[in-house]
């Protein structure tokens, strides 16, 4: 099994750019190894996380 599994959410047009800073922000204070977003406000967001799984080599 692999040691890090990435996540992917969508985020609605209408989002800023200040609000997926902060989403990106949480999830590595939540202790995300990468997360990023690609898009725009007007045609909406990907945020992809990458995460450690925990007991996994």
């Amino acid at each position: 099994m692999p040691s890090t599994i990435d996540t992917s959410e969508q985020f609605p047009a209408g989002t800023t750019k200040a609000q997926m800073d902060k989403e990106v922000e949480l999830r590595l204070k939540a202790g995300a190894i990468t997360s990023t977003y690609t898009g725009s406000q007007a045609q909406g967001w990907t945020l992809t996380t990458t995460w450690n799984v925990f007991g996994e080599q």
